[in-house]
């Protein structure tokens, strides 16, 4: 330690030049910090070469600093494809007689915008765009308009939020992004979480207290709410999370959650339906490499007639998880699940049930499973 008693001479200056170095985040420091310290190492750059020390690295940081902190990103992905193939497209039933067997696809399109605002303040978004193929339906079929052509489906602006700091340190977010709290805790390795990575219209506050993080989300429009125009009633619903996630040191996290889903009212004279949905979830690190972990959910609901399907589905899953790290030729996870086939998930694979909130028509992990009072069980290995 450095007690100021004596002149520094210009070696152990270069030594706590080289130490803030080390320590600094750019992307969290002010740009007057690192203004400070790019002057610095430019005035000890002898000192702090002959200590082996890398100097090209803060001019990036300041560099990337200012440029971010001057205008407007754009970035974009384009996946394209072009499939041929040969054979009697007649025989594709599930399309109209006349459909191509060649198909040319806008696959994926997406563009971020984003914007620093300050230090403390930032603009995000994106827009998202998939496509029928070109020539996938034929004349007749009710996406006839599209033939030929390829126009783009399912485009929205997936995300559009602002975040800043409020007092006493609250992350503050508000409009539309995604969330995504069994992720965050590295808790699943297929399509889909269990429960939640969502997105939706509304506002986050997070708040640390040492080891201790909170979460909390109010909001609407989840993509976990499910309408049903089809007759069998809607779910539009308010939206309340709280997360407690804590993380004492580098071996162990745990955490609860909590998600409240308020409906609307569906009819006159029926009862509002909601879903509680809470979660405990913990995870210990023998080693880097080694990690054993998991979570448990459990919910509550009521529905539009106000009649109980099951006030206490149940699903939980454990995840031996080893990187690749230790085995060299692979990284190994080991997953066992039990999941009540009424539990209302991410992997409820039927949509015009009335508690759904996966996606429709598709075969995950956990997709896969009956609507019954049963559970069903799930090795996953990858």
């Amino acid at each position: 330690a450095f007690k100021g008693a004596q002149p520094a001479t210009r070696y152990e200056m270069a030594s706590v030049v080289a130490r803030a170095l080390a320590k600094v985040d750019a992307e969290k420091a002010s740009k007057q910090d690192l203004e400070m310290l790019k002057k610095l190492v430019m005035e000890f750059k002898d000192e702090l070469d002959a200590l082996g020390v890398k100097v090209n690295k803060i001019d990036k940081r300041v560099a990337v600093l200012e440029d971010r902190l001057g205008g407007w990103k754009l970035r974009g992905i384009l996946v394209f494809d072009a499939k041929f193939a040969n054979g009697d497209a007649g025989d594709k039933t599930q399309w109209s007689a006349g459909a191509t067997d060649k198909e040319f696809t806008k696959e994926k399109f997406r563009l971020f915008l984003s914007k620093q605002i300050d230090e403390n303040t930032s603009f995000q978004s994106e827009y998202r765009v998939g496509a029928w193929a070109s020539g996938q339906k034929a004349e007749g079929s009710i996406d006839y308009k599209h033939k030929g052509r390829g126009e783009s489906t399912h485009q929205s602006w997936n995300k559009f939020f602002v975040t800043t700091k409020l007092p006493y340190d609250v992350k503050f977010r508000v409009g539309r992004f995604a969330f995504d709290w069994e992720g965050d805790n590295g808790l699943y390795n297929d399509e889909d979480a269990t429960f939640g990575d969502w997105r939706v219209d509304g506002f986050e506050f997070k708040k640390s207290f040492g080891n201790l993080t909170g979460t909390a989300i109010i909001g609407r429009n989840a993509s976990g709410e499910k309408r049903n125009d089809a007759g069998f009633g809607n779910f539009d619903s308010m939206l309340y999370g709280l997360n407690l996630n804590w993380t004492p040191n580098e071996k162990f996290f745990g955490g609860l959650m909590g998600y409240w889903q308020k409906g609307d009212l569906e009819t006159a004279g029926a009862a509002k339906p909601h879903l509680y949905t809470y979660a405990v979830n913990a995870g210990f690190k023998f080693t880097p490499a080694v990690e054993l972990k998991g979570i448990y959910y459990w919910q509550k609901n009521s529905f539009e007639n106000g009649a109980v399907l099951d006030d206490s589905a149940k699903s939980w899953k454990a995840i031996l998880d080893i990187k690749q790290d230790l085995l060299k030729f692979t990284s190994l996870w080991i997953e066992y699940s039990q999941e009540d086939n009424n539990f209302g998930g991410n992997n409820d694979q039927n949509w015009v049930a009335r508690y759904s909130f996966g996606t429709y028509s598709e075969t995950g992990v956990l997709n896969v499973r009956p609507h019954n009072n049963q559970t069903s069980k799930y090795w996953f290995i990858k």
